[in-house]
């Protein structure tokens, strides 16, 4: 034993020798040679008090040493490199030392200590990091039977070594008493501080408890916690309280909740409170739950709100139906939001099948601007007319203030045949869809029949669809009849339609017939069609037909092959003939080919088209493509374009985004080009934007321009700090050049924008208007609810193309109250460029007024008065002023 009783001595006093080190010098890190070395002679000698194998690895291993019954020492090192950045050739290594020392006494009490130091240092034994903790625990058990507990206490000391050399302490106590109180009582507590040494470091206190209590079968339980936290001068506080009663009632459980939690950081305070309540009901097995939950936050913003929900469920008919509501009601600043919604779903036995009615209301919105969403649904089974018949009804509507009213509805019905024939059905579907005032309706009737008996997988089907919008009134008959066949072996499928089709005073009639056949796993299809059309212009007949080619492989699996041909005659004689062959060719991952190649006949006159595509992706970001195009018709000289360009995308809002091409032009009056084109977009716009475009050509109709296009953008910050903007465009359809200046910015509570632009686009966004425009505008609120927009422009005509030189332009508006309390009023002027313009083919206003009042009851009606005055265009001089009074109330029924 003598081995055994030297080596837990040398562990005692070398710990404590540390310990007297860094009391005297300050924390530090022991060097960890001299103890690997002195371990590596005693665990070679093989004594039998080493557990498990010896120390074979010196760089990393673990021993353990019963020294008595109930009392362990441990001890564990690992060594390796590892990457760390700054150290000479960015190799550094780590050392983890961990001692620990268990001891119990008797069957319920037992304690543990342990030490960990950890290392990171490099070549030259210089420590670029390091730690050490030190944590000591002791588990004490007390009592017996219902009064049984235990008691926990822990203490752990962390150094760490930080920047520049510095050593933080963070000490740690932590208390936990478990214990019950008998006849189902019990009784839970926990204390937990940290502390850093640091004045200016983190301190966190944590203190929590529950009690337990029979009740009614069951156990509630009452639970407190609360944290404090303090860093530097920021200091945070959470409190959490929870109320859980669950009891039987009714012959079922119940329950009620009560939560209060609380944050406060610095000067914001946050409050939630909810309470939530189920039980079952004294009848038919029915349940209620609800709940109540309500939030404050004192920020500048005052964050307040309140949300109700409840749920009925009950059986009835031997079915489930539920009744769901809830509503949320919050304030912000002067913003007032409310959402309401309610779900009813009823299933109900009809004929001894089962039928549903479902209907779910949502509406809400902010500031009195609410909208609605409700859904109606119906679905009746008509067993005792036909087993298998059904009857859906499905009504959607949506209503946004000063957007669209919508509305859809979809009826269906649907009859099995089994009578006449085994699969054969009846269905008729119908849709109305309403946007506004705008009415659409829309019928389909649809009957199918198997014919297995004539051939397995023919099909006989008669449909009639009619289509009525407004005065525009269509029907269509279609008849389809579709049989599986082979072809020379190999299997195919034929199908026959006619349609009729009459639309207004047209009418028109369709023979169809499509044959199509897999021939060695690749399908080739023909289709005819014949096409009878009366009308103003009396007869026409038509005769289409089209044959379509497999895709073949060629000397790759990746390169394919097809063709197919288009034959369009008319009676009176004119032909024409389209034939298209089609080249893909996928040869490797960074390379595609591609080639087309069109023959058009129209009429005698004939035209050749060829195409070549390439594209080579050098990079996931990176890539080039070359393209040309000829078109060579028969009697005229032919035509050929060619054009390269090399794109680069950038990832995400920052970088450089680039395309750039060359394109020429081979023409009958010459040659043209070489023409280019280069994009920039380079920076991030929140620091600095840069968008960029030099163009000589239109990349939409691929013609050369008169003289080049060239736009130039100057981006940087955002509208809530500060955002400015240059810009610059010319093109050859401007007379002069376009700058433009925009500056916006928050001063004072308000938000400013200033801008300057010179030769712009009129309000129509296609004349250039040659003028200079100031343009300066402020958003506020004025006092209490009163929110005001004004914005004032100053035109300068470069040219006496106005009555008068100058122009000045207003925008004012005002809006102020309420509308689910007093009231709401807002008031608006617009002059000049402000004056919408609904219709673009009649010239605005000169100007208009607007006042309007709208009061909300709730979320189920509305009521909205408006005056507008108008003073009619400057070219109309003989026209009086318009004035225009509304009335419009709105209310919801369930």
């Amino acid at each position: 034993m003598l081995p055994a009783v030297l080596v837990l001595t040398l562990i005692i006093v070398f710990s404590e020798t540390v310990a007297l080190a860094q009391d005297q010098a300050g924390p530090r890190l022991e060097s960890l040679v001299p103890t690997r070395s002195a371990l590596e002679l005693i665990a070679s000698d093989g004594a039998a008090w080493v557990e498990g194998q010896l120390v074979t690895n010196p760089d990393n291993y673990e021993i353990e040493f019963a020294a008595m019954p109930g009392v362990t020492v441990k001890r564990g090192f690992a060594e390796g490199t590892v990457n760390l950045k700054g150290a000479p050739l960015g190799i550094g290594i780590s050392t983890t030392l961990s001692d620990e020392l268990s001891m119990a006494v008797g069957s319920r009490t037992s304690m543990q200590f342990s030490r960990t130091q950890h290392q990171t240092r490099d070549a030259m034994y210089a420590i670029h990091a390091g730690s050490e903790s030190r944590a000591l625990s002791l588990l004490h058990g007390f009592g017996g039977g219902e009064t049984a507990g235990k008691l926990n206490l822990q203490r752990e000391e962390v150094f760490t070594r930080a920047a520049r050399g510095r050593y933080e302490r963070m000490t740690s106590h932590a208390l936990g008493l478990e214990t019950g109180l008998g006849s189902g009582f019990s009784l839970a507590t926990a204390f937990r501080e940290k502390r850093s040494d640091d004045p200016y470091g983190l301190h966190r206190t944590e203190m929590s408890g529950s009690l337990g209590m029979p009740l009614a079968g069951s156990s509630a339980t009452m639970a407190f916690a609360k944290t404090t936290q303090t860093q530097g001068i920021s200091r945070q506080e959470t409190t959490q309280t929870d109320l859980v009663t669950p009891m039987r009632l009714f012959g079922g459980s119940a329950a009620f909740e009560h939560h209060i939690s609380s944050n406060i950081k610095d000067a914001a305070r946050a409050k939630v409170k909810a309470t939530k309540f189920s039980t079952p009901l004294p009848y038919h097995d029915a349940a209620f739950s609800g709940e109540l939950t309500t939030w404050h936050h004192n920020q500048s913003s005052g964050l307040r709100g309140r949300q109700v929900a409840g749920k009925f469920t009950t059986p009835a008919f031997g079915k489930q139906w539920l009744f769901d509501y809830s509503k949320l009601l919050q304030t912000q600043s002067s913003h007032l939001t409310r959402q309401a919604g309610v779900d009813i779903v009823m299933p109900v036995p009809l004929f001894s099948e089962e039928a549903l009615f479902e209907r779910h209301s949502h509406f809400g919105g902010k500031d009195g601007a609410w909208d609605l969403a409700r859904t109606t649904q119906i679905a009746l089974p008509l067993g005792l007319l036909q087993k298998g018949a059904t009857l859906d009804y499905l009504n959607t509507r949506t209503m946004k203030p000063g957007k669209d009213n919508i509305e859809n509805r979809t009826t269906r019905f649907y009859l099995p045949l089994e009578e006449l024939r085994k699969g054969a059905t009846f269905e008729i579907v119908d849709v109305g869809k309403r946007k506004n005032a705008d009415v659409v309706r829309e019928r389909t009737s649809k009957f199918f029949s198997p014919l297995d008996d004539l051939r397995s997988g023919a099909r006989l089907e008669y449909v009639i669809y009619t289509f009525q919008h407004g005065s525009d009134a269509k029907e269509a008959r279609t008849t389809t009849f579709a049989m599986p066949l082979k072809f020379f072996g190999s299997p195919g499928h034929s199908q026959y339609r006619m349609v009729s089709t009459r639309h207004g005073s047209t009418y028109q009639s369709e023979d169809i017939l499509n044959l199509s056949a897999a021939l060695s796993g690749e399908t080739i299809s023909l289709e005819q069609k014949y096409i009878d059309t009366f009308g103003g212009e009396g007869w026409q007949r038509q005769k289409i037909t089209f044959i379509k080619s497999p895709q073949w492989q060629l000397f790759t699996p990746k390169a394919t092959i097809s063709a197919d041909h288009l034959r369009h005659e008319w009676v009176s004689g004119s032909l024409n003939k389209t034939t298209n062959l089609a080249l893909m060719a996928h040869l490797w991952d960074p390379l595609t080919l591609s080639a087309n190649y069109k023959l058009i006949d129209a009429s005698g006159n004939r035209t050749e088209v060829t195409k070549l595509y390439s594209e080579y992706s050098i990079s996931k970001s990176l890539q080039f493509a070359a393209h040309m195009e000829a078109t060579d018709p028969y009697n005229a000289l032919s035509t050929i374009r060619r054009h390269v360009y090399i794109t680069r995308s950038r990832a995400g809002s920052s970088g450089l985004d680039l395309k750039a091409g060359l394109t020429s032009w081979h023409q009958p009056g010459g040659d043209q080009g070489p023409a280019g084109i280069l994009q920039v977009q380079w920076g991030n716009p929140k620091v600095l934007g840069i968008n960029a475009q030099y163009a000589e050509y239109d990349t939409a109709k691929w013609v050369p321009l008169g003289e080049p296009t060239v736009k130039l953008a100057l981006l940087h910050g955002e509208p809530s700090s500060l955002y400015l903007k240059f810009a610059y465009e010319d093109n050859q359809s401007r007379t002069a050049q376009r700058r433009g200046v925009e500056l916006a910015l928050p001063v004072l509570g308000s938000d400013f924008t200033l801008g300057f632009s010179e030769n712009p686009f009129q309000t129509d966004g296609k004349t250039i208007r040659p003028a200079r425009l100031y343009d300066a505008g402020i958003t506020r609120s004025v006092f209490g609810d009163v929110d005001m927009k004004m914005t004032y422009r100053y035109c300068d005509y470069l040219q006496p193309t106005a009555p008068e030189d100058v122009a000045q332009y207003v925008k004012l508006e005002l809006a102020g109250g309420k509308a689910q309390r007093g009231g709401q009023i807002a008031l608006a002027y617009m002059s000049g460029d402000f004056v919408p313009q609904p219709d673009p083919k009649k010239p605005p206003a000169t100007s208009i007024f607007d006042l309007s009042y709208t009061k909300r009851w709730k979320d189920s009606a509305r009521l909205t008065l408006g005056l507008r005055r108008s003073t009619p265009p400057l070219n109309q001089p003989d026209t009086d002023n318009s004035l225009e009074g509304r009335l419009e109330y709105d209310a919801i029924f369930w």
